[in-house]
């Protein structure tokens, strides 16, 4: 009796699973579906295909305007398939790839409104993963090919060691060889071109540099003026070989008859470093410079004299520490000496000079003669190797002097160089945007080099206008002789910086003020070689001669800040900002 009734509840049960397969039969691709019938991917459930006649007995009442529940529209001129036709998805990969490994096909079907459905099923090529998992990811038929498919690109580096982009899909639109982790973060494009983990970061370097330990710490000085990306060493120097030079022993005496006599003169060997201790730094890491001029990236900003940085002097009656004399004199880069005209500084035209347009004729122009000498020279060489994906770089300067602007177009013409060491002209002779020949950057639109005399063409701009005139240095003349002062305003900005002016009004005789100037910010550019290593020479000095001895009294300083690559050529020069 109990067997039967088990039987029996046994066959009712079995009878129901039948009944209920036929509403909602199991699928996974549409080939386990009938005839009209499609699987649904997202229930595995198959649905069948309306045929026009079928939505609308379905929907007899429904009249909205919703695509969805119209009517279907039978114009072949609107329909774009027939109902329930099907056609291979379009193909992403090679014809090689398809159906090889994880890769494949997917197909498209045509609904009931005449209009193709979505692909489905289809599956593209993907990077190989970095572990070794037997699967055959990029449809090559090579599971677990590493290394060699991880750099398809060719840049040396593999996908699974920091490579963010190996392969075009991984980043459209760009070439994958300039995005690895020798490469630098392009501004605003959405790639993490050093792979490094971050897309568009800001990159700094000057994180840990202080004055604490500066000290013939040339790397502190590259870093705070921004050289990060490709940085390889920095030191600091004079300009050239050091030099001994004839100087006077101290400050003028009256003698027993009451004229002034002359110290006696000796013979100086000049330091073999730029002059630093606990009261006179000839260069300097600083936030800030003054009262107003910050760094114009990240927090610091570098600084080079030649003289006290923080406290510039302009005291040409005796030779001492206190009247600016750093105690050191060197030759100039022999490479950019040896291509000025006659082995002499360029004199700008706006003083009368040739111009400075220098050209390849202009080579070895030092030999059989003596190259000249300067004052209190610095210099800060910085070697770098230049990202895959650079052409081009800037850095941004400001310079000052106390010469300015009382000794324009004299004798005294303090300079600042900036030289780059670099194959591009080499690789690139044809181009219109070669470098300069004498390898110096920081030059104006006509050549002439960042010095006091070049002043009458609109280059110091941090000034006092109104009282440039009345300005003297050590009761030599005024300035704006030769329009040096035409482009002042702002003076405001030197406030602090030991350059600024003070300006008082006398009765009668009117405004006379004791003040200097600067340039502002200026940026400079040149062109470079992706890969190649290039040096970059920043150097600072005074040119000129006093009553006792060399110029060491007429202080100039510059600034440095915000290095940065481009990925295409620029114009070598300068440009305001």
């Amino acid at each position: 009796m109990k067997l039967g009734l088990i039987f029996t509840l046994f066959f009712l049960v079995f009878t129901l699973s039948c009944a209920s397969s036929d509403d909602a039969l199991e699928c996974e691709t549409n080939e386990d579906c009938g005839t009209n019938e499609v699987c649904n991917q997202s229930t595995n459930v198959c649905e069948k295909v309306l045929s026009d006649a079928d939505a609308i007995i379905e929907n007899p009442d429904d009249t909205s305007d919703n695509d969805s529940n119209t009517q279907p529209d039978n114009d072949p001129q609107t329909m774009e398939c027939t109902p329930g036709e099907t056609k291979k998805c379009e193909w992403v990969g090679t014809a090689e790839m398809e159906n090889v490994g994880i890769c494949k096909a997917g197909t498209s079907l045509c609904g009931a409104d005449g209009r193709w459905t979505e692909c489905s099923e289809q599956i593209n090529p993907e990077p190989e993963a970095c572990e070794v998992d037997g699967i055959d990811s990029d449809c090559d038929g090579n599971p677990d090919n590493l290394p060699a498919h991880t750099d398809q690109d060719g840049d040396g580096y593999i996908r699974c060691e920091n490579d963010a982009c190996d392969i075009p899909e991984e980043c459209p639109g760009h070439d994958p060889a300039l995005i690895n982790p020798n490469a630098f973060e392009v501004p605003n494009n959405g790639l993490d071109d050093n792979s490094n983990g971050e897309i568009d970061e800001v990159v700094t370097c000057d994180s840990g540099v202080s004055m604490s330990g500066i000290k013939n710490n040339g790397e502190y000085l590259a870093k705070a003026m921004d050289t990060c990306e490709g940085y390889i060493s920095a030191t600091l120097s004079l300009a050239g070989d050091p030099v001994t030079e004839s100087i006077c022993d101290g400050p003028a005496t009256q003698g027993s008859d009451g004229n002034s006599q002359l110290p006696p003169e000796i013979q100086r060997p000049s330091l073999t470093e730029p002059y630093f201790d606990d009261k006179y730094k000839t260069y300097a890491v600083a936030n800030k410079f003054g009262n107003v001029i910050t760094a114009n990236k990240s927090d610091l900003l570098t600084i080079l004299s030649t003289g006290p940085y923080n406290s510039p002097t302009m005291n040409a009656s005796e030779a001492t520490l206190d009247a600016g004399d750093m105690k050191t004199a060197s030759k100039v880069p022999t490479d950019w000496i040896n291509r000025q005209k006659n082995c002499k500084f360029p004199e700008s035209e706006a003083c009368k000079g040739e111009g400075v347009i220098s050209t390849e004729e202009l080579d070895d122009q030092c030999s059989g003669t003596e190259s000249p000498s300067v004052q209190d020279p610095i210099m800060l060489t910085v070697k770098m190797k230049v990202p895959i994906n650079a052409n081009a770089f800037s850095f941004d300067f400001y310079f000052f002097s106390i010469e300015f602007p009382g000794l324009v177009c004299t004798e005294y013409n303090d300079f600042f160089i900036a030289l780059l060491d670099s194959t591009f002209n080499e690789v690139n002779p044809n181009s219109e945007r070669k470098n300069n020949w004498d390898k110096n950057m920081a030059v104006d639109d006509k050549k002439n080099p960042m010095g006091v005399s070049i002043a009458p063409n609109g280059i110091f701009r941090r000034c006092d206008k109104e009282g440039c005139s009345g300005s003297g240095i050590g009761g030599i003349g005024g300035g704006n002789k030769n329009g040096e002062c035409d482009a002042c305003e702002q003076p405001e900005e030197l406030a602090g910086t030991g350059f600024q002016y003070e300006c008082t009004t006398i009765p009668i005789i009117g405004k006379q003020c004791d003040g200097h100037g600067g340039t502002g910010w200026f940026a400079a550019s040149g062109n470079v070689v992706p890969g190649e290593e290039i040096t970059l020479r920043f150097a600072v000095w005074e040119t000129g001669s006093v009553p006792y001895g060399p110029d060491h009294s007429y202080d100039t300083t510059v600034l440095l800040d915000n290095f940065q690559w481009y990925e295409k050529e620029v114009t070598p020069g300068i440009r305001p900002k």
